[in-house]
């Protein structure tokens, strides 16, 4: 141990006259011992970033303080903490990405900030004191070794994301104690096969079990409140079960309905085939059907008037989409969703596979229409078409050409992200807007003229169309974005249009105005036709 003198000089710090405040560690110690007390006066607190990504690995806090401030210990090297007894306040992102395998959190404890032990790694198992009422926001998110948690019952809350991303969590025992399980706070533990909601609990947020591998849930009769997706991306689970006694929700063949049977909240991902919706039904909700992978067609019947948005989203499986010929709202054709007169396109089953050619009836195609239809490979958009919304085309990464005709006047947002395959595009001389990340992380696209009527295009449009910019399950022979094209006047650009894209070049008309030696950050050139 250093001389008391020494340890004093490796800390800067504050003095408010009855107590000392540590604001940056200045040593270059890896093992460090904070001192009980400075200049005879007690410290009571290690301010915000004191330690911000110090190279240690071992910290020993003492019994005086009660305070450890926001991102105190952040991105340090920690592989041993002391925390003292008194300590009553943990900050936000206090320990943050730091690589101790075990924490022991003190009886003292009344706070612990959100993403307090978020993405330590290795850290393996937590006790957390009766001390504690609630779990913050982020606390143990991206904890990927985490393997069991036993939340105390003094504990009512379990926050936003709160175990998000913990990988390796096997067990976990929820209190009588807790009311409010939100939104994400298990998302992605894809170790989690069994959770035992208690009958306390009044509201479950959305994601909050998202990607999880329970076998089987049982919604008790407290809860009045699901969010969307609540189970979503649960390949194990064949059914969602909810007590008899509860007021808002019911359970009918395994599905997630409201009490009523009115609305389809949310269909189980463990359940294969076929589904035919029940006659009760209105409403189809938010993602109800959300990556239910194991779907092969749904039945929608008459009484159905209203489905909500990305109601077949992440359906891998899906080769059809059928509507009673009766139902006043909807009408399908070759197993696709329409409105009832078939002037939009509402969803194109996820495993449609090769070409496919739009109805001249279609005007519109919706959000999300085709998305992650991966097996699609050409798609002929008739005239008829004036608009296409956001996310139309994102994800469809086998896709190679596609033709946009003159009768279409915007691209959407992310209208065509992630199409890994996409090699050309013609652009309709009517467009005047490229929404934000129109053609992101298209990799395969080496050029694309843009027509004289764009007048502006939206933020990442063309970002990341390299190899280097995503990451792709196939990364052999992927191209680069190099040649952009104007055939007008320079449009207005958002922030990072071509964001990545190093080896781009943008070419203009010798006859058009506003170009300068850059645009958006890539170098110009006339276009010597």
């Amino acid at each position: 141990m250093l001389p008391p003198a020494m340890a004093q000089a490796q800390f800067d710090y504050t003095n408010n006259g009855s107590a000392i405040t540590i604001t940056r560690y200045i040593g270059s110690n890896e093992v460090v011992i904070i001192p009980s007390t400075i200049n005879s006066l007690p410290v009571t607190s290690i301010g915000d970033n004191a330690f911000y990504c110090c190279k240690l690995t071992s910290i020993t806090i003492p019994n005086n303080v009660t305070n450890i401030g926001d991102n105190a210990f952040y991105c340090c090297s920690l592989t041993n903490v002391t925390m003292g007894t008194n300590v009553a306040s943990i900050g936000i992102s206090a320990f943050q990405s730091c690589a101790m395998t075990s924490i022991t959190i003190p009886n003292s404890i009344t706070r612990i900030g959100s993403g307090a032990f978020a993405s330590c790694g290795r850290l393996t198992s937590v006790t957390i004191p009766n001390s504690v009422t609630s779990i913050a926001s982020d606390t143990f998110e991206g904890c990927g070794s985490l393997t069991n948690v036993t939340i105390p019952d003094s504990v009512t809350s379990i926050g936003d994301d709160a175990f998000g991303d913990c990988r390796d969590l096997a067990n976990v025992t929820i209190p009588i104690s807790v009311t409010n399980i939100d939104n994400d706070a298990f998302y992605a533990c894809h170790n989690l096969t069994n959770v035992i909601v208690p009958d306390s609990v009044t509201h479950i947020g959305y994601t909050a079990f998202y990607g999880c591998s329970l076998t089987n849930v049982m919604v008790p009769s407290s809860v009045t409140e699901i969010g969307t997706m609540a189970f979503a991306g649960c390949t194990n689970l064949p059914a969602i079960m909810v007590d008899t006694n509860n007021p808002a929700y019911s359970s009918l063949g395994g599905v997630l309905f409201d009490k009523n049977q009115t609305m389809l909240v949310e269909y189980p991902d463990g359940l294969a085939g076929n589904y035919t919706i029940p006659n009760s039904v209105t409403l189809v909700g938010d993602e109800a059907f959300c990556a239910c992978t194991r779907l092969t067609g749904v039945t929608i019947p008459d009484s159905v008037t209203r489905i909500e948005f990305g109601a077949f989203s992440g359906c891998s499986s899906l080769d059809a989409i059928t509507v009673d010929t009766n139902n006043p709202a909807y009408s399908s054709l070759a197993g696709f969703l329409f409105d009832k007169s078939r002037t939009m396109l509402i969803r194109c089953p996820e495993d449609m596979i090769g070409n496919y050619t739009i109805p001249d009836s279609v005007t519109r195609i919706g959000d999300e229409a085709f998305l992650h239809c991966k097996n699609l490979t050409n798609i002929i958009i008739p005239n008829s078409v004036t608009s296409m919304a956001n996310w139309t085309f994102e994800g469809c990464s086998n896709l190679t050409n596609v033709t946009i005709p003159n009768s279409v006047t915007n691209i959407g947002f992310q209208t065509f992200t992630s199409c890994a395959s996409l090699t050309g595009v013609t652009l309709s001389d009517r467009i005047t807007s490229i929404g934000d990340s129109a053609f992101r992380w298209c990799p395969r696209l080496t050029s694309i003229t843009i027509p004289a009527s764009v007048t502006s295009i939206g933020d990442w449009a063309f970002a990341d169309c390299t190899s280097k910019g995503h990451l792709f399950t196939d990364s052999t022979n992927f191209t680069t974005l190099t040649k952009v094209y104007f055939e007008g006047n320079a449009p207005s650009i958002g922030r990072n249009a071509f964001n990545f894209d190093d080896h781009v070049t943008v070419y203009y008309r010798l006859d058009t105005t506003g170009w300068g030696a850059t645009f958006g950050g890539r170098p110009t050139a006339v276009w010597k036709q």
